[in-house]
């Protein structure tokens, strides 16, 4: 019988264990199932946070996503890259630079953002052709307007999982026609979902977003709450009881009226009102933290993200400066270039090339140069190309090898 017992122990205990290691870690409390089931490990699951149409364009209305919108597409677009064939392929940029600019803007808020080549007297629906470029006009669509179908699942097809048409306003876009602007490329089963395009930047950052706003909400109703004033009513407990409660609300309610912004208030003659004052700490901190967050997920240093600046030469601010503008060239080289080149390339002009100096100021412009030159006898001794290396750092070399920087167009020659 002692055996019988000490076995149905043995296998509870089994039991107990079982079913107390779910821990992630590998530990479990064999003794309080509370410390398991509290377990930010054993409770903390990821969600899916994807926004629809109408979301992203809330999203895209915020103040605080049109500031992360504002620095990310200025810092691409602006002093972004040259061209080998200044005059005519800059000329070209420039006639659309607006259209690219709305474009790549819809690519960080919504995922896509397109670029349609439009002929006059040819069917959108038709493939574009060199007579097609004989009279046309180029029209950025934002990606909430955008509807893109394929058939390619083939894994040899040079076009796997990338539309065949586009539709905007029950209006059919050939591929041909369209530069598709995407951002961050979805898993690739859920392609369809997201219309074969980008994951918006909205997406991304959105449980930021959503903290952020919490925390504004909630900063204003914790002051409001810092100072609580208190009522000591007599017989308050007795009307409760009684079931008068309706009776002692509609006092209070009409106390709380009366008193004014100066602080004053009518109350009967054996009541008293008294205040507490609230500690409220860790507000400024909770703040930062959120800012910090926000900063971080967006790759945006927080410095420039606050609007800040950063004064002086001092180590922070050369690697939050270096940080930023390392950060636009690696969105430029893989969601901007590769399309600008593939517009380019239509019309039978030069692909754009990144600026070795962009994103600086005029004082470090004048010391990139400085250190430029002061490699030139360096690489010589070793027998490099020095007159290409000028060339890709913004300099010209004439026939006498004599050395001196571009100028830009609207920049004055120096005087002799």
């Amino acid at each position: 019988m002692k055996n019988s017992k000490q076995t149905k122990q043995k296998v509870v205990d089994s039991k107990i264990v079982k079913k107390n290691v779910v821990a992630k870690d590998g530990i479990a409390s064999l003794t309080n199932k509370l410390a398991n089931s509290r377990s930010a490990l054993n409770n903390t699951v990821v969600t899916s946070t994807r926004l629809l149409p109408q979301q992203l364009q809330e999203v895209n209305k915020t103040g605080l996503f049109l500031r992360i919108l504002a620095l990310k597409t200025d810092g691409v677009i602006k002093n972004g890259w040259v061209f080998k064939d200044e005059d005519k392929s800059e000329d070209f940029y420039n006639k659309h630079k607006v259209e690219i600019q709305k474009a790549v803007r819809s690519m960080f808020g919504y995922g896509r953002g397109i670029l349609v080549i439009i002929s006059e007297n040819e069917s959108l629906s038709t493939p574009l052709s060199e007579l097609s470029l004989n009279n046309y006009r180029v029209k950025a669509f934002t990606g909430d307007m955008v509807t893109a179908t394929t058939n390619n699942f083939d894994v040899s097809n040079v076009r796997y999982l990338k539309p065949e048409t586009y539709i905007v306003r029950e209006a059919v876009i050939h591929h041909s026609r369209v530069i598709d602007f995407t951002y961050v490329d979805p898993p690739e089963l859920l392609s369809a979902e997201y219309q074969y395009g980008g994951i918006s930047e909205a997406e991304q950052i959105y449980p930021q977003l959503l903290s952020d706003g919490i925390i504004e909400r909630a900063a204003p109703t914790m002051l409001d709450k810092s100072s609580t004033v208190v009522y000591s009513i007599k017989d308050f407990r007795d009307s409760i009881k009684h079931g008068k409660e309706d009776k002692m609300l509609k006092y209070l309610s009409m106390s709380e009226n009366l008193r004014s912004i100066y602080g004053a208030t009518v109350i009967d003659s054996e009541d008293t009102v008294s205040t507490i004052t609230q500690n409220l700490s860790n507000l400024n901190e909770t703040n930062e933290i959120s800012l910090q967050r926000m900063a971080l997920v967006s790759a945006i240093p927080k410095s420039i993200f606050l609007g800040e600046g950063s004064s002086g030469w001092g180590m922070s601010a050369a690697i939050e400066k270096n940080v930023w503008n390392e950060t636009l060239e690696g969105y430029q080289e893989k969601y901007v270039i590769p399309k600008i080149t593939q517009f380019m390339a239509i019309f039978g002009l030069s692909a754009p090339e990144i600026k070795p100096d962009q994103n600086i100021t005029a004082l470090e412009k004048v010391k990139f140069q400085r250190e430029v030159l002061n490699n030139v006898p360096l690489m010589r001794a070793a027998g490099l190309d020095t007159n290409k290396y000028l060339s890709d750092n913004g300099f010209t070399v004439d026939e006498n090898a004599k050395i001196e920087p571009k100028l830009d167009k609207n920049e004055e020659k120096p005087v002799k």
